[in-house]
């Protein structure tokens, strides 16, 4: 599954501005020399201190609406660091938090993709390791449109324990589908 035009370009306009925000004056530099890097730092520094979005949602620097501002101050309960894309459903995809020593924690996040299927992402077969932040976007969980992939050979025990895991959360009930009301951006991995 993925996002609508109208909730694709929604998302866009939010999140360009919010980055632009957190960039500042370096932003045309970044977006002219399409500087990844520079982007995943600001990214990083942007979500792993929430009270720069609250910042962001005071000012209203590109005068958004108040819904717009809701969705931007929903990322406070934004998810930075290590998932496995441990399995692709109809719904959306499967992403299983780890930590930084490659451990699964047991969290698991039904994600739905941006404007390209994940099958279409990763081109290499599941599980993957990827470092991205998930961000609640009305109602769903998406990814920011940023991937950085780890080339770990997970191993067959490895593919084996993700999949148990993600059997038993399946048969549980245990999958996230939305981020809203779920620990806030303080737990990081």
């Amino acid at each position: 599954m993925k996002l609508s035009g109208d909730e694709l370009q929604l998302f866009g306009k939010l999140y360009s501005g919010l980055m632009q925000f957190g960039l500042g004056e370096k932003a045309d530099t970044v977006r002219e020399q399409r500087d990844q890097e520079a982007l995943i730092a600001a990214r990083d520094s942007m979500f792993d201190n929430p009270r720069r979005i609250t910042t962001f949602v005071k000012k209203n620097p590109l005068q958004f609406c108040p819904e717009e501002l809701e969705i931007v101050s929903s990322w406070k309960q934004a998810r930075l660091g290590l998932f496995y894309i441990a399995r692709n459903l109809k719904d959306y995809t499967l992403f299983v938090e780890s930590t930084e020593k490659y451990e699964p924690s047991g969290d698991i996040f039904g994600v739905v993709a941006l404007d390209k299927p994940f099958t279409k992402i990763v081109q290499t077969p599941l599980p993957v390791l990827v470092r991205t932040v998930l961000l609640p976007f009305q109602g769903k969980i998406i990814f920011d449109g940023v991937m950085s992939f780890y080339q770990v050979d997970l191993g067959d025990d490895v593919r084996q324990m993700l999949d148990g895991i993600c059997e038993y959360k399946m048969r549980r009930s245990g999958i996230i589908p939305s981020l809203e009301g779920v620990r806030t951006a303080g737990k990081r991995t």
